[in-house]
């Protein structure tokens, strides 16, 4: 997958990776995701001073690549910054860099790419419904693991630019669509049968006591110990034994 967690990954790695780069980005991921058309230059050409118009760029395409913001907007690794340098024919500054992820320029930077680029919260209900719909409509196909669901689901809001939620939020979904899949499953399964199928169902629970497997009932007394005579259990161990007191 293009992104910074894939499905084959178990939920410790995806939940640790929630939101956070690789140590490592593919050449196929750099140039998706760092790389900036005419217009995206045009922007980026609008911001004073080269540090910041590398913090701008580096802001855009960490949300473009992880679907969230980071609050330190360096926090990435170092082949993405040179990457995104490189192209804007820039030279890497690590102190003017440095002093561009403690000032309030960088919230500034990322509000307006928020709504330039048309990124909206996942609070809002149209696209938490979105979401919703789409998750109730797998877990009712088939049953998946939550962290498939989770990849899945972290993917969807990416592509349709909806921020990412807390990690808490996204699986405490996924784990109520779950359980409600589940609960309708079996509504269904218990729907099925017929009332006199039901009666033939409920029949085969109730066997005669000549028709039982006398291995079974000596296996029960085999293994059904009585307490010592002065134990305070001594009579309700022999009758769930089959004794009397």
């Amino acid at each position: 997958m293009s992104r910074a967690i894939t499905a084959s990954e178990d939920s410790t790695t995806l939940l640790a990776r929630y939101g956070r780069y690789p140590p490592t980005l593919t050449a196929e991921q750099l140039h998706r995701y760092f790389r900036f058309d005419d217009h995206d230059r045009a922007v980026l050409a609008q911001k004073k001073g080269k540090h910041n118009r590398l913090g701008y760029a580096l802001q855009l395409a960490t949300v473009r690549f992880l679907g969230t913001f980071l609050t330190d907007p360096l926090d990435m690794p170092e082949a993405a910054i040179q990457y995104v340098a490189q192209q804007l024919d820039l030279t890497v500054n690590p102190v003017k860099l440095d002093r561009y992820r403690t000032r309030e320029t960088r919230w500034d930077h990322r509000h307006d790419i928020q709504a330039r680029w048309g990124y909206r919260d996942f609070s809002e209900i149209p696209a938490f419904f979105d979401l919703a719909r789409f998750l109730s409509a797998r877990a009712r196909l088939m049953a998946e693991p939550s962290s498939r669901l989770l990849d899945l689901s972290t993917a969807r809001l990416v592509e349709r630019r909806v921020l990412l939620p807390g990690v808490t939020t996204l699986t405490r979904l996924i784990a109520r669509i779950q359980h409600r899949a589940d609960e309708r499953l079996w509504r269904d399964l218990a729907a099925l049968p017929s009332e006199a199928q039901v009666t033939a169902l409920e029949a085969l629970l109730d066997v005669p006591l000549a028709h039982r497997s006398p291995n079974l009932i000596n296996f029960g007394k085999r293994h059904c110990r009585s307490p010592p005579p002065d134990s305070s259990v001594h009579s309700s161990g022999l009758k769930r034994c089959g004794g009397s007191a």
